[in-house]
């Protein structure tokens, strides 16, 4: 049985993106599944890996968490703490 927990950065600076991996780096069962930077990108990341755990900034490029939010509450049975 896999024990890791997925989790998801979406963010358009590179520095945050690295701040919260390092800050997660110290919790062994957690594992990123990628970075996002742009709306598109985020949508497609989220559907594909669907991490229980999704950091999210509010202004990405391509447009704002609120697309990438309302995509996700239309995947079925998926439902990730966000923060």
């Amino acid at each position: 049985m896999n024990t890791n927990l997925k989790y998801l950065i979406i963010e358009d600076s590179l520095k945050v993106c690295d701040g919260i991996a390092e800050r997660m780096n110290t919790y062994s069962k957690w594992k990123s599944c990628s970075f996002a930077h742009h709306v598109e990108d985020a949508k497609r990341i989220s559907l594909a890996e669907k991490p229980q755990l999704i950091f999210i900034d509010w202004a990405l490029k391509g447009g704002s968490a609120y697309e990438v939010l309302a995509h996700i509450t239309k995947i079925p049975n998926y439902h990730p703490y966000i923060i």
